[in-house]
């Protein structure tokens, strides 16, 4: 019983370190990402693809989700060189 313990303690200490102390990263420091400037930020979600056990998303919820994300966390830097991003969901497994 005292190994089955120890085992899920270093397991859980083990998962706790793999996460960032405000949980997305996008409110702590910057990291450097050189001469970065986020330039076009394009979310499709139209071919996403439901894998259950989910709840359902609209790909307008998509879209808009994924631009948030991605103007939260790279919108912030201001540099010269211009960067686009496009992302595309194709399938997804939401919480129920």
């Amino acid at each position: 019983m005292a190994l089955v313990r120890f085992l899920m303690l270093g397991c859980f200490l083990a998962l706790a370190a793999c996460g960032t102390p405000d949980g997305d990263g996008a409110t702590s420091e910057l990291v450097p990402l050189g001469d970065f400037r986020m330039g076009h930020n394009i979310a499709v979600g139209t071919t996403a693809r439901q894998i259950p056990p989910s709840r359902t998303a609209s790909a307008d919820e998509w879209k808009s989700a994924m631009q948030g994300a991605m103007q939260k966390r790279f919108g912030r830097y201001d540099g010269a060189g211009l960067y686009h991003f496009g992302v595309s969901v194709d399938a997804y497994a939401l919480a129920i």
